[in-house]
């Protein structure tokens, strides 16, 4: 099983990434088309929430353990996920996974701020916070992301 951290790249890779493809045209998730398997709906399903940078969100389950805070980079998160394209492809999966804040990609971090332990959520994020313009493995450039994430625990470096 591959790791996420192959997939999901540090937050200063991924702010130096230029998000554009020969076209120029990063991905724009309110205007695709996913795979009936996903079941995502961004304009019609009053579930799915939008963050301010385009990142959206939908609970499945509202964990009942605390809100997750994160203060630095050195913060981690321990959760059970797994990674899909638009067509349903899935790319990556993990269960009980640990990774260190500051190497996931900026849409799976902002994505998951507030959200409780024990909850799970799924998130799509466009390439401008995810990969970009850049191929990694077999995902495509400009490609948008699809997780279903679940929080088990993070922990707070204390700086």
């Amino acid at each position: 099983m591959k790791r996420l951290f192959v997939m999901l790249s540090a937050l200063a890779l991924v702010g130096c990434v230029d998000s554009t493809g020969p076209n120029g045209t990063p991905s724009d998730p309110l205007n695709e088309t996913f795979a009936t398997s996903l079941g995502i709906d961004l304009k019609n399903d009053p579930a799915w929430h939008q963050l301010s940078i385009g990142v959206f969100y939908k609970d499945e389950v509202v964990g009942d353990g605390p809100s997750m805070v994160l203060n630095s980079g050195a913060d981690s998160v321990y959760v059970d996920y797994t990674g899909y394209l638009k067509d349903g492809t899935t790319f990556d999966s993990g269960t009980a996974v640990g990774f260190q804040v500051g190497r996931l990609i900026s849409g799976f971090v902002y994505s998951m701020v507030d959200m409780h332990v024990g909850g799970t959520r799924y998130v799509v994020i466009p390439s401008d916070y995810g990969f970009g313009n850049a191929r990694v493995n077999e995902i495509p450039p400009n490609s948008t992301l699809i997780f279903r994430i679940r929080l088990n625990s993070f922990v707070n470096t204390g700086t």
